[in-house]
């Protein structure tokens, strides 16, 4: 979990999120970073020549910047966000981050991330604000996920199949084309994955989601 995710979900002893108390949200921010170095270590433990992938999930960096943070220090937020990430590459480690809702991509973008992931089923209309951001960010050898089997929409889910992710993902990636990405940079740089978790979901439809990620992933391959 992210350090501004978590920092919205606890709260102090005046029953204040803890975004709001920039000394509580500092010593999230380290103690997230503990726990992504921890898991490094606990992979190479078990492989040591394995380079762990690890996310820093935040849902709701997309609300950052609505009126009711608008007294968090986003220079704080961002700092700490980076400071993890970079925790993650010195320590052998390929920094990712997760963001399922509609955010500001710009925040993201230059903090230095490996991998991106972004809820593609949803918001690939809105990814395009950010083309050139995201151009130099895959000439930078940067990763994209496509967050496009949809898991936050149950109707959803249940309604498509290979075909139409196929469809929907190529869609996805034309909005981009279309906004001056090479489609080759975005091809050799394209990873996927389900839009957010499962958490919600029945054992069945989670089965459903991930076989649908592996088939659209070997599809592509082919």
């Amino acid at each position: 979990t992210g350090p501004f995710t978590l920092s919205v979900n606890i709260f102090d002893g005046n029953n204040l999120q803890a975004c709001f108390n920039e000394s509580i949200l500092n010593c999230i921010i380290k103690t997230l970073a503990l726990k992504a170095l921890w898991q490094i270590v606990e992979i190479k433990k078990v492989s040591s020549k394995t380079t762990p992938i690890i996310f820093i999930d935040e849902p709701t960096i997309s609300q950052l910047e609505i009126s009711k943070y608008k007294d968090v220090s986003k220079k704080v937020v961002l700092n700490g966000i980076k400071f993890i990430s970079d925790l993650i590459k010195t320590n052998g480690g390929i920094s990712a981050i997760h963001c399922c809702g509609n955010c500001n991509w710009s925040n993201l973008l230059n903090l230095g991330f490996d991998v991106i992931n972004f809820d593609a089923y949803t918001y690939s209309n809105e990814m395009a604000l950010y083309a050139d951001e995201l151009n130099q960010f895959l000439k930078n050898n940067g990763k994209i996920v496509w967050g496009i089997v949809p898991t936050l929409n149950m109707n959803d889910l249940e309604m498509v199949n290979l075909s139409t992710l196929l469809v929907k993902l190529d869609e996805a990636k034309q909005v981009l084309i279309k906004n001056g990405i090479d489609e080759k940079l975005i091809d050799d740089n394209l990873l996927i994955s389900p839009s957010c978790g499962c958490a919600t979901l029945s054992v069945e439809l989670t089965k459903k989601t991930f076989k649908l990620a592996n088939d659209l992933s070997e599809k592509l391959k082919g």
